[in-house]
Parts: structure tokens; sequence; C-alpha cells
């Protein structure tokens, strides 16, 4: 957060704004695809760094390319219904949206 200050007739006013978003998961698109897997999948957020792993529930993700605000990642197989998108950096950190992925069979 950087304050900004504005000076007017004798009073000034300090407000902290902020243009940083928390890192975390913002958005998994599609939300949905098929239980063969193979999906490219879209994460939004921020704080994503080089090095992190994407996992579906408990199966990671393949072909991952991460900026700062995004990730592309390749889905891996699963069973049918929600799982959590969990981002994990090296240090063990993780981002996690709670069922944020709904794999169905014959996909979308």
């Amino acid at each position: 957060m950087k304050p900004m200050v504005w000076f007017g007739l004798g009073v000034f006013l300090i407000v902290a704004s902020s243009c940083e978003q928390k890192p975390g998961i913002r958005s998994v698109e599609p939300a949905m695809g098929s239980v063969a897997g193979g999906e490219v999948v879209v994460i939004r957020g921020a704080g994503f760094k080089p090095g992190m792993s994407v996992k579906f529930g408990k199966r990671a993700g393949t072909a991952v390319i991460v900026q700062s605000k995004k990730i592309n990642v390749r889905t891996p197989a699963g069973a049918s219904g929600k799982v959590d998108v969990v981002v994990t950096a090296d240090d063990g950190k993780s981002f996690v949206m709670k069922d944020a992925y709904l794999y169905k069979q014959g996909g979308r």
C-alpha cells in the first residue's frame, strides 16, 4: 500500500490506496471439463511465480506456464465431481480454491 497525500485549505489528508491484489487464486476458466483431462485451463489471480505447480484435487496438472497474474495449465484425468485447485510454490506455500473445477463425463 502506498499512501497518497493531498494538501488544500491548510488541511492534509492521507489516504491509503492499494492497487496491488492480495496473493491467491481469483478464477479458474473454464471451471469444468472432461474426466479424460487434457483441457487447457487459465488460473487468474496474483502472486504467482515461476516454478509453481498446480494440482486438481490430488493430481498434478501439466504444461504449466506461470506469469505473475495468470497460470496456463493442462488438466490431468480425474473422477467425476468437484475438486480443489491448488497452486504451490517451491517453498511449500499454497493458494487453494475449494471446489473450483468440475470433472464431467463427456466434457463441458
